[in-house]
């Protein structure tokens, strides 16, 4: 079988085709009593000049983002926030319209190309990053149970991740302070070991600057969601715009389509009439709708202009697939 049709039938992994099912219920439950009219109204009420504003912020968040990186990558090679800043652009465009969250092996490719460091280290630190940002929405998450009366089944279930979270962050520690020297010379430990080696940001000078800047990112993303709800005249409360960020991060974590199509919608209607109770369905549908769009589009296509600039085509999907068996070779 030649690759190109052996890409071409990747797109029939079980995997993505769950993803698929899912945003097509997520799509169904979420628009199912849609009301154009009442969405038409929403949008000519809408403020766009704070649309534009939150856009903005999303940007200068994912320049944030690539300073963060640097630290995380700094012990192995000093990249330059600008790079790392289309790198995380180009993630974000692959996130966006390829099936799996791609665009995390997309910019781990063009790192690696274009610094000539090992594939396998960069993956770490993209995985680093990912826990990194988990940490953040747990310490939200934390603040949310001690302000907003959530329901005790939610409630449970968040002081359960956080004791997860942090008992698997212990161990993850403890494994990489024992084996990160290792000198076997099985390749595979090998390979793993370098993998690991992406994590290694927080022992060194950089962490507080990491751990802060984790935290800073979150309150960002905090409030552009009650800039974008502010645009759109619902008059929520700074904590129930939180609670919309906390549980429309946690539907990331739900297999779907390309763009979180379905389920962030869902998850976010979800919030404004089912958790909070106050609004109505074409208010909360009207709401996920525009703060899906304004990400998505702005992210998109930024994304894309970094694609095209760097000269990326989708044939090195296959590629970024042998990152890792390639250094393992080397």
């Amino acid at each position: 079988m030649t690759s190109q049709n052996s890409n071409r039938l990747s797109f029939f992994n079980p995997k993505i085709l769950l993803g698929i099912l899912l945003s097509g219920i997520g799509i169904y439950f979420a628009f199912h009593d849609f009301n154009f009219t009442g969405f038409k109204n929403s949008i000519q009420k809408t403020n766009f000049p704070l649309v534009v504003l939150s856009a903005l912020i999303l940007v200068g968040s994912v320049y944030i983002r690539a300073v963060r990186w640097r630290y995380l990558v700094k012990h192995e090679m000093d990249i330059s926030t600008d790079s790392l800043f289309q790198a995380e652009m180009i993630g974000y465009f692959g996130n966006n319209v390829l099936p799996l969250r791609l665009g995390e092996l997309l910019r781990t490719y063009f790192v690696s190309r274009d610094y000539k460091i090992s594939g396998s280290f960069v993956f770490g630190s993209v995985v680093f990053e990912r826990l990194l940002d988990t940490f953040g929405l747990l310490s939200l998450s934390v603040l949310l149970i001690l302000t907003y009366p959530l329901p005790e089944d939610i409630r449970r279930l968040v002081i359960f991740s956080i004791i997860v979270v942090v008992v698997v962050s212990g161990l993850l520690i403890l494994f990489i302070k024992k084996y990160r020297n290792s000198k076997s010379s099985n390749r595979f430990f090998k390979l793993f070991i370098e993998f690991l080696s992406g994590f290694n940001g927080l022992q060194y000078a950089y962490r507080w600057r990491v751990i802060a800047l984790t935290l800073f990112l979150w309150i960002i993303y905090w409030t552009v969601t009650h800039l974008i709800q502010t645009a759109m005249h619902l008059e929520m409360s700074i904590f129930e715009s939180l609670l919309v960020l906390i549980i429309s991060s946690l539907a990331l974590s739900i297999p779907s389509a390309p763009g979180m199509i379905g389920t962030f919608h869902l998850s976010v209607k979800f919030v404004l009439v089912t958790m909070i109770g106050k609004f109505q369905a074409e208010e909360g549908i009207s709401y996920a709708i525009m703060l899906h769009a304004y990400g998505y589009i702005t992210l998109t296509i930024i994304g894309a202009y970094y694609f095209i600039k760097n000269k990326i085509h989708l044939n090195v999907l296959s590629d970024v697939m042998s990152i890792t068996k390639k250094h393992s070779n080397s």
